[in-house]
């Protein structure tokens, strides 16, 4: 049988590695509490985000920060009502959405934000690590990680921020429109 070890650890050691290649946060400055913006900022998340990827892990999502969102449906809604003008036909508002995959396409290396609202590294800690890849650990989950845990998931299947997914919220208010 294996040694027992924590993987919530073995994850944040792994983060840790990761921005600390970055060489803009001191080893000491990274901790479960501290907020992720503080510690991983959006100029390297990308760059952080590829070596986690790079060791197997598979952090959440980045998103568009609103400003850049505006910025996108600004350039999308004017040019596309442009075509539909000069080709003198309401088709041509059908080119929105090839037009839309083309911007977001040019835009992605400017999402940065982190989706289903995760704000500190305990956070992205415990959506990093996987149950499955350490299941012969030998580790016991608290009962907080798991209460974590099972937010994280919900929050990302139904596609809301986490702070919305508390424990004492129904299915019912989550799938309310």
């Amino acid at each position: 049988m294996t040694e027992p070890y924590s993987p919530i650890v073995r994850t944040f050691g792994q983060l840790r590695q990761a921005v600390l290649k970055t060489g803009i946060v001191d080893r000491n400055e990274i901790r479960p509490d501290c907020l992720l913006d503080d510690v991983i900022p959006p100029c390297i998340r990308r760059v952080v985000w590829k070596d986690l990827k790079a060791h197997g892990l598979r952090p959440p999502a980045l998103e568009l920060e609103p400003q850049d969102q505006a910025m996108l449906l600004v350039v999308l809604i004017p040019t596309t009502l442009t075509a539909a003008l000069l080709l003198q036909s309401w088709m041509a508002l059908f080119l929105v959405l090839p037009f839309a995959c083309v911007l977001s396409f040019l835009m992605r290396n400017r999402a940065k934000s982190v989706s289903l609202g995760i704000q500190t590294v305990r956070e992205l800690v415990i959506y990093l690590t996987r149950f499955r890849d350490h299941r012969k650990s030998g580790y016991r989950w608290t009962t907080s990680e798991i209460e974590m845990k099972v937010r994280l998931i919900t929050a990302e299947a139904l596609g809301v921020d986490l702070d919305e997914v508390q424990p004492d919220t129904t299915w019912l208010e989550l799938t309310e429109c």
